[in-house]
């Protein structure tokens, strides 16, 4: 049998698949007497998808062909092909650690694994996809542990986390740079949290695909845990600020209770607690601009 012949090519083609059960090869693959077998496999694809071209000059599968192909698992779309190769890789990973929680920049023998998980995500339920996820490729992902929505997860686990804090400390006064003591980053997820809080605000058209809304569910669930929102007037409210800083506020307050009272000659009436006065002073000076006063009621 030559061995530039179609037969020659298939015979190595049903070898690999009598040693690995399937026809995924890649497109560098080259078997160890050196033929491209990888190459040669794609080139069939080509062949089948001429066979509906007309006038083509081009080599064309025979029936006989295409069904000697088939039963050795021959997978004509490419992107199947592709996707049944990674579906293996995520396959593998979920039996060795139980989950599907990878990194996006995990790799799997020289794969992106955690690029293509993330793709999945995207493909489902887009209608506007190239490639959108089938039903059978959702329920085979569903098999192995995927994780559809990366950030409901993450929130469930910082929230336990945060949790724990205020059961430690008894409240969620934590700074930026804090850390556990396991290496998650909860300061700078409770500054990103009172971020989602204040883009509720915020008109719908100004909010990017990149920014998150905290839901009403998530807020409650925050402030059962003493969620602090405006962490420039709890700082205020709490002297929680240098003696530089103190005197420099003090200064402010002064200046602006005295303009306050110059043009809001019945303020003091409703205003007769200090606290209120401290309270409506730290809303000026945290949002840097004037606030419209609410009159309290007696």
């Amino acid at each position: 049998m030559p061995r530039n012949s179609w037969d020659y090519s298939y015979e190595l083609a049903k070898k690999y698949y009598e040693q690995y059960g399937n026809l995924k090869v890649p497109h560098s693959y080259v078997t160890p007497t050196g033929e491209k077998l990888g190459k040669w496999v794609q080139n069939q694809r080509q062949s089948y998808r001429r066979r509906n071209m007309e006038n083509t000059r081009l080599t064309v599968l025979t029936d006989d062909q295409v069904a000697k192909l088939e039963k050795i698992g021959m997978m004509w779309n490419a992107y199947e092909a592709s996707w049944e190769e990674y579906y293996e890789l995520a396959k593998n990973y979920y039996e060795q650690y139980g989950n599907l929680k990878i990194p996006f920049s995990y790799m799997s023998n020289d794969k992106p694994l955690g690029v293509w998980l993330s793709t999945q995500r995207c493909r489902k339920d887009n209608e506007k996809s190239d490639f959108p996820l089938s039903d059978n490729q959702k329920k085979k992902l569903n098999e192995i542990g995927m994780i559809w929505n990366i950030y409901e997860t993450s929130f469930d686990k910082y929230y336990q986390l945060a949790k724990k804090y205020y059961e430690q400390f008894d409240n969620l006064d934590i700074p930026r740079s804090y850390v556990t003591k396991t290496g998650e980053k909860l300061g700078k997820w409770i500054a990103n949290q009172r971020l989602s809080y204040k883009n509720r605000s915020l008109p719908k058209e100004k909010i990017s695909n990149t920014q998150t809304i905290l839901t009403d569910e998530r807020v409650s669930k925050l402030e059962e845990i003493g969620m602090i929102w405006n962490k420039k007037e709890y700082d205020f409210m709490h002297h929680k600020i240098t003696a530089s800083r103190k005197i420099e506020l003090e200064k402010r307050l002064y200046k602006f209770i005295s303009n306050y009272l110059k043009n809001n000659s019945n303020a003091i009436k409703n205003y007769s607690d200090i606290e209120n006065i401290n309270h409506l002073f730290s809303n000026y000076i945290s949002n840097n601009k004037e606030v419209k006063v609410i009159q309290k009621t007696r």
